[in-house]
């Protein structure tokens, strides 16, 4: 039981006081924040809050919603083998619905929220290599950036990623490596043991870095790099790269 909201066996205490201070519960929902996102899950999430429904508020629940953390695309290796598809999660909430003959006689609104499954392969992160060094057996390819820009969960899955030579650059040969990052942080590791040639000056596109990459990258070390898109062959700024007056302004001092 997570710390999010109400179990069910509460919100037979709960309801009542809302209704006593007359307060209409128009919407139900249910959040799972599962590591392995199996469709049994949101199967279970939506047949509860159906039975919740028809116990408690027959008359007046609008809408369910059996909330987020969906697989989304993921090239191998990043996700699981075999990840649930969108039609999986989709046949498996149907099916507990279809079951619920207050959600037949009451026809609620559904509601998703797959922010992360539809974002997380949309963004890459762009940096460039600082410096290339040799400590205690191991190469480290040191970038501008930091886990927190491809990561935040700092989890050790390697991201897709992809070497960008500058013109007149030579090329290097490949080798076992680690990137990280030019924070203070000991878990700053980009991409950890991959086979890649990287040397100084090069640039290092890292994939597969959307959902919660802007939003929980604070300014430590790194100001928040800017964000453009491509759009019909050219770059669009999106977003600014912050700098010491962005981060201070909002200080009164």
């Amino acid at each position: 039981m997570g710390r999010f909201g109400f179990p069910p066996e509460s919100l037979r205490q709960v309801i009542p006081i809302l209704a006593g201070r007359g307060l209409r519960v128009r919407s139900l929902h249910g959040h799972s924040s599962s590591t392995s996102r199996s469709t049994w899950i949101y199967e279970r999430i939506a047949r509860t809050l159906c039975q919740l429904a028809e116990e408690l508020l027959p008359d007046t629940v609008e809408d369910v919603n059996v909330g987020g953390g969906f697989f989304g695309r993921m090239p191998p290796g990043l996700g699981p083998p075999s990840p649930p598809s969108f039609d999986d999660y989709a046949e498996a909430i149907v099916r507990a619905l279809e079951e619920s003959a207050w959600f037949r006689r009451r026809r609620p609104s559904l509601v998703l929220e797959p922010g992360v499954a539809l974002v997380a392969d949309c963004l890459s992160f762009v940096s460039r290599v600082v410096d290339v060094k040799e400590i205690g057996g191991r190469t480290l390819a040191v970038v501008d950036g930091s886990v927190l820009n491809t990561k935040p969960s700092m989890h050790r899955k390697n991201q897709p990623h992809q070497v960008i030579r500058p013109g007149g650059l030579a090329e290097v040969r490949e080798r076992l490596l680690s990137v990280t990052g030019g924070t203070c942080m000991e878990k700053d590791y980009l991409l950890d043991d991959v086979v890649c040639g990287l040397a100084r000056g090069d640039y290092l596109r890292i994939d597969n870095v959307g959902a919660y990459s802007l939003v929980m990258a604070p300014p430590f070390i790194h100001a928040a790099p800017a964000v453009v898109m491509r759009e019909q062959g050219r770059f669009v700024l999106l977003r600014k790269r912050q700098t010491f007056d962005h981060f201070f302004e909002n200080f009164l001092m």
